[in-house]
């Protein structure tokens, strides 16, 4: 299962518009409060959920981020902090107006410093501003494709493992803000911010597979199911991958299907054995389904990986002895 946040789109801060179904999920997660001018603007964060391991002592906590960033050539570097939500509480309000030091972050649980000079963004260990915090990198990767939203770059940040305090009797919830700049230095300019998105929740859950038929088609099948008592409408779409294994939903990966659906604890959403439009060397790739509701603070992402097998053709050849 993964999970990402739904919010509402703010994309010049002086007008609030709905996002049209999964793209809608940055209101809360990275624009809840921010800030904006024409060197950069964030959008379409998300957060997927993969795994929670309680070690004895403490809840490791494993995620991915996902978010879009459309910036002009002088954007360089982009900045996350993630709390628990009491932690959050207790250092904010920051303000965003110089890159934020050890003292104002707190006990936050990580700091993400990318370096986004080049054509493929890397993770730096080390945050200039104040050598008393220690980025997060190791074994962590982040990817680069086509935003969500046109005009703008999508990044995701894979395998962050994060220590919260506590077991994992329930999914920790999480806060944080992300900003981004054109130089990693002592004293940066903030060019651009979005504070206060909360990750993690479990209002719904996302799961699936994809079917090999042969000769001709593949399907999927796709279940949805809630703790909420409430029916409440979600959208759903349905993504082919490109074959690189990003979710570049609209740009690269084609939508193959959409609908929307009313659900609650005891009508979950099931479709089973939905084919699809496929050529021959696609059968082998990917879906990614994708869901969110207005009713929920985040939008649900599953990749059902294929598992087919091109189907292999005899052709004739002639084999000489002697």
């Amino acid at each position: 299962m993964k999970m990402f946040y739904n919010p509402l789109r703010n994309r010049s801060l002086g007008a609030l518009s709905h996002f049209v179904s999964f793209t809608c999920f940055f209101y809360c997660m990275f624009f809840v409060v921010g800030k904006s001018t024409a060197q950069c603007d964030f959008d379409s964060p998300g957060v997927s959920l993969n795994t929670t391991t309680f070690d004895g002592t403490n809840c490791q906590v494993n995620i991915d981020l996902s978010f879009d960033l459309e910036s002009n050539n002088g954007n360089k570097f982009i900045f996350v902090h993630l709390w628990t939500l009491d932690g959050y509480t207790a250092s904010h309000p920051i303000p965003y107006s110089s890159a934020p030091t050890s003292t104002q972050l707190g006990n936050a649980l990580a700091t993400l410093v990318i370096d986004n000079t080049n054509a493929i963004p890397v993770l730096l260990e080390e945050y200039r501003a104040d050598a008393a915090v220690s980025p997060m990198f190791t074994g962590i990767t982040i990817t680069k494709g086509g935003g969500l939203n046109a005009g703008f770059d999508r990044y995701t940040v894979t395998n962050l493992t994060l220590t919260i305090p506590g077991s994992c009797n329930s999914v920790p919830s999480l806060k944080g803000d992300a900003w981004s700049t054109n130089a990693n230095s002592q004293n940066p300019t903030v060019h651009c911010s979005t504070l206060g998105f909360q990750l993690v929740n479990n209002d719904i859950e996302l799961s699936g597979n994809l079917n090999c038929n042969d000769p001709a088609s593949n399907s999927y099948d796709i279940d949805v199911t809630t703790t909420a008592t409430t029916p409440f409408e979600i959208n759903y779409k349905v993504y082919l991958d490109d074959g690189d294994g990003i979710l570049e939903a609209g740009t690269t990966d084609n939508e193959i299907e959409a609908g929307t659906a009313m659900i609650s604890s005891v009508s979950p959403l099931s479709l089973s054995d939905v084919l699809y439009a496929h050529t021959e060397i696609e059968k082998i790739r990917s879906l990614w389904v994708v869901v969110d509701g207005q009713a929920v603070p985040y939008f649900s992402v599953e990749e059902l990986v294929s598992t087919c097998i091109l189907p292999v053709k005899m052709t004739y050849f002639n084999v000489n002895s002697g």
